[in-house]
Protein backbone atom coordinates (compact mmCIF):
# COMPACT_ATOMS: atom_id res chain seq x y z
CA UNK A 1 0.00 0.00 0.00
CA UNK A 2 1.24 3.46 -0.43
CA UNK A 3 0.80 6.61 1.61
CA UNK A 4 -1.34 8.32 -0.96
CA UNK A 5 -3.96 5.73 -0.89
CA UNK A 6 -3.76 5.16 3.06
CA UNK A 7 -4.06 8.93 3.20
CA UNK A 8 -7.47 8.43 0.77
CA UNK A 9 -9.36 6.09 3.12
CA UNK A 10 -8.58 8.20 5.59
CA UNK A 11 -9.38 11.59 4.47
CA UNK A 12 -13.01 9.35 3.08
CA UNK A 13 -13.60 8.12 6.91
CA UNK A 14 -13.21 11.57 7.84
CA UNK A 15 -16.26 12.58 5.92
CA UNK A 16 -18.17 9.91 6.97
CA UNK A 17 -21.42 11.55 9.56
CA UNK A 18 -21.92 10.41 13.02
CA UNK A 19 -22.94 6.72 13.83
CA UNK A 20 -25.52 5.98 16.64
CA UNK A 21 -24.66 4.30 19.68
CA UNK A 22 -25.84 1.29 19.41
CA UNK A 23 -24.98 -2.10 17.53
CA UNK A 24 -21.75 -3.05 16.22
CA UNK A 25 -20.64 0.43 17.02
CA UNK A 26 -21.23 0.39 20.23
CA UNK A 27 -19.48 -2.84 20.64
CA UNK A 28 -16.27 -1.24 19.00
CA UNK A 29 -16.26 1.40 21.07
CA UNK A 30 -16.66 -0.60 24.17
CA UNK A 31 -13.72 -2.95 23.31
CA UNK A 32 -11.44 0.70 22.61
CA UNK A 33 -12.94 2.10 25.29
CA UNK A 34 -11.33 -0.90 27.25
CA UNK A 35 -7.86 -0.83 25.49
CA UNK A 36 -7.37 3.72 25.70
CA UNK A 37 -10.27 4.75 28.55
CA UNK A 38 -9.03 8.70 27.97
CA UNK A 39 -10.60 8.85 24.67
CA UNK A 40 -14.25 9.74 24.10
CA UNK A 41 -15.40 8.55 21.12
CA UNK A 42 -19.16 10.51 21.47
CA UNK A 43 -19.70 13.68 19.94
CA UNK A 44 -22.02 16.59 21.68
CA UNK A 45 -24.96 14.36 20.14
CA UNK A 46 -23.68 11.32 21.66
CA UNK A 47 -23.14 9.77 18.55
CA UNK A 48 -19.98 8.07 17.99
CA UNK A 49 -17.68 9.29 15.13
CA UNK A 50 -15.98 6.61 12.74
CA UNK A 51 -12.56 8.42 12.30
CA UNK A 52 -11.99 8.50 16.22
CA UNK A 53 -12.84 4.29 15.42
CA UNK A 54 -10.44 4.04 13.08
CA UNK A 55 -7.25 5.12 14.15
CA UNK A 56 -7.94 4.26 17.74
CA UNK A 57 -8.19 0.98 15.73
CA UNK A 58 -5.04 1.30 14.45
CA UNK A 59 -3.10 1.70 17.72
CA UNK A 60 -4.91 -1.26 18.95
CA UNK A 61 -3.45 -3.27 16.22
CA UNK A 62 -0.38 -1.87 16.40
CA UNK A 63 -0.36 -3.48 20.12
CA UNK A 64 -1.16 -6.65 18.90
CA UNK A 65 1.60 -6.70 15.78
CA UNK A 66 3.86 -5.34 18.67
CA UNK A 67 3.39 -9.37 20.40
CA UNK A 68 4.51 -10.79 17.54
CA UNK A 69 7.00 -8.67 15.66
CA UNK A 70 9.24 -5.67 15.95
CA UNK A 71 7.35 -2.59 15.08
CA UNK A 72 9.43 -0.11 16.18
CA UNK A 73 10.09 0.92 12.15
CA UNK A 74 6.18 1.92 12.53
CA UNK A 75 6.04 3.80 15.43
CA UNK A 76 7.95 7.49 15.84
CA UNK A 77 10.61 8.38 19.03
CA UNK A 78 7.45 8.97 21.43
CA UNK A 79 5.68 5.39 20.17
CA UNK A 80 3.02 6.88 18.35
CA UNK A 81 2.00 6.63 14.53
CA UNK A 82 3.02 9.84 12.64
CA UNK A 83 0.15 12.05 11.79
CA UNK A 84 -2.54 9.57 13.43
CA UNK A 85 -3.48 10.37 16.80
CA UNK A 86 -5.97 7.87 18.64
CA UNK A 87 -9.05 10.41 18.06
CA UNK A 88 -7.83 11.35 14.06
CA UNK A 89 -5.16 12.26 11.65
CA UNK A 90 -3.27 15.00 10.01
CA UNK A 91 -2.16 14.47 6.65
CA UNK A 92 1.11 16.56 6.51
CA UNK A 93 2.64 14.76 9.33
CA UNK A 94 1.69 11.67 8.03
CA UNK A 95 3.30 12.33 4.78
CA UNK A 96 6.07 13.77 6.70
CA UNK A 97 7.59 10.22 6.71
CA UNK A 98 7.49 9.62 3.13
CA UNK A 99 8.58 12.60 2.44
CA UNK A 100 12.22 14.23 2.01
CA UNK A 101 13.12 17.60 3.74
CA UNK A 102 11.16 19.68 6.62
CA UNK A 103 7.69 20.86 6.48
CA UNK A 104 7.42 24.74 5.77
CA UNK A 105 7.66 26.76 8.95
CA UNK A 106 4.57 29.03 9.64
CA UNK A 107 5.60 32.55 10.88
CA UNK A 108 1.69 34.22 11.10
CA UNK A 109 -0.41 34.95 8.62
CA UNK A 110 0.85 36.53 5.15
CA UNK A 111 -1.49 38.81 4.52
CA UNK A 112 -1.61 40.51 7.42
CA UNK A 113 1.40 43.25 8.57
CA UNK A 114 1.20 44.31 11.97
CA UNK A 115 3.39 47.35 12.55
CA UNK A 116 4.47 50.01 16.11
CA UNK A 117 4.59 53.46 14.60
CA UNK A 118 5.96 55.30 17.58
CA UNK A 119 3.08 58.55 18.74
CA UNK A 120 0.52 56.04 16.69
CA UNK A 121 0.81 52.71 18.58
CA UNK A 122 0.42 48.92 16.58
CA UNK A 123 -1.05 49.13 12.96
CA UNK A 124 -2.61 46.39 11.34
CA UNK A 125 -2.59 46.62 7.71
CA UNK A 126 -4.22 44.20 5.52
CA UNK A 127 -2.67 43.04 2.33
CA UNK A 128 -4.19 40.81 -0.77
CA UNK A 129 -2.44 38.41 -2.64
CA UNK A 130 -1.41 39.27 -5.91
CA UNK A 131 0.09 38.01 -9.10
CA UNK A 132 2.29 39.63 -11.53
CA UNK A 133 6.29 39.88 -12.73
CA UNK A 134 8.77 41.45 -10.49
CA UNK A 135 11.82 42.88 -12.02
CA UNK A 136 15.21 43.25 -9.91
CA UNK A 137 17.44 45.65 -11.21
CA UNK A 138 21.24 44.75 -9.88
CA UNK A 139 23.64 47.61 -10.45
CA UNK A 140 27.11 45.89 -10.93
CA UNK A 141 29.63 46.28 -13.32
CA UNK A 142 29.22 44.48 -16.69
CA UNK A 143 31.53 41.98 -16.00
CA UNK A 144 29.73 40.99 -12.79
CA UNK A 145 26.43 40.86 -14.16
CA UNK A 146 27.83 38.25 -16.91
CA UNK A 147 29.37 36.48 -14.04
CA UNK A 148 25.52 36.30 -12.25
CA UNK A 149 23.93 35.57 -15.51
CA UNK A 150 26.18 32.34 -16.29
CA UNK A 151 25.95 30.94 -12.42
CA UNK A 152 22.01 31.23 -12.39
CA UNK A 153 21.97 29.21 -16.13
CA UNK A 154 24.42 26.57 -14.94
CA UNK A 155 22.64 26.20 -11.64
CA UNK A 156 19.66 24.98 -14.03
CA UNK A 157 16.92 25.89 -11.85
CA UNK A 158 14.05 27.58 -13.61
CA UNK A 159 11.76 27.99 -10.49
CA UNK A 160 12.31 28.75 -6.81
CA UNK A 161 10.32 29.64 -3.68
CA UNK A 162 9.57 33.75 -3.19
CA UNK A 163 7.70 33.91 0.00
CA UNK A 164 5.89 31.85 2.22
CA UNK A 165 3.97 30.11 -0.60
CA UNK A 166 4.80 32.16 -3.86
CA UNK A 167 6.83 30.32 -6.89
CA UNK A 168 8.63 32.76 -8.69
CA UNK A 169 10.85 31.75 -12.17
CA UNK A 170 13.39 33.51 -14.33
CA UNK A 171 12.18 34.53 -17.69
CA UNK A 172 14.84 36.48 -18.82
CA UNK A 173 18.09 38.08 -17.69
CA UNK A 174 19.46 41.02 -19.22
CA UNK A 175 22.80 42.33 -19.02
Amino acid sequence: MDPLSIISRLEELNKEKPVSNNGQANKAMDELHEFLPDITYLNKKEEIVPISLYCSGLYLQLERLTKSFDMSSAKTKSGAISGISKRGFTKKDFMNRFTSGEKKKIWGNPYIRKERIKGIGEVTSLLTKASGTLEVDILVERTKGKEIKNMIECAGVSSFYLGKKGLAYVSKIRV
